[in-house]
């Protein structure tokens, strides 16, 4: 997965052209948790590194089939349980072929479930990036990812 942030960082810099400013909707304490991440790698020296880089590699692995985003929808929900964390949509460049299938699932995804379930899906595969980032070093992906699911729940819990 660290490979896919670097090579955004990189095909950024390279190919701006391939890059579109897009809304994305990210819950506060996902966010939070993307850009101390982000933090953590710079002050490793990774400087070229951006949020937007972290984005892009996370919805790169968005699903393929409305049915399966759908159920990705659903898994954030019952990650973020009652609570309605504060978001707001941000706007960020990311490669043209995931704003493409962005732009695909939208649709599909209001015909099939409703309006409002592709900001859930780009924050559980945000949840999944960073279980993936930790998982590099730890080499348990599942443990992994129920640990930052159970972070991002006590952030949501815990009032500012």
């Amino acid at each position: 997965m660290w490979n896919r942030v670097v090579g955004a960082s990189m095909r950024m810099r390279n190919r701006r052209t391939a890059w579109k400013l897009v809304a994305v909707r990210m819950d506060e304490p996902v966010q939070e948790m993307l850009v101390e991440r982000l933090v953590t790698d710079q002050l490793k020296g990774h400087l070229k590194v951006a949020l937007n880089h972290y984005v892009n590699a996370a919805l790169l692995d968005l699903p393929e089939t409305v049915n399966e985003a759908v159920e990705w929808a659903y898994a954030y929900q019952d990650v973020r349980g009652m609570a309605l964390p504060a978001s707001a949509p941000t706007s960020m460049n990311l490669e043209k072929p995931v704003v493409d299938h962005l732009a695909r699932l939208k649709p599909q995804l209001r015909l099939v479930a409703g309006h409002g379930l592709l900001g859930q899906i780009q924050n559980y595969a945000a949840l999944r990036l960073l279980a993936a980032l930790e998982a590099e070093v730890a080499g348990d992906f599942e443990w992994e990812f129920q640990r930052v699911c159970l972070e991002v729940q006590q952030r949501m819990a815990t009032p500012e």
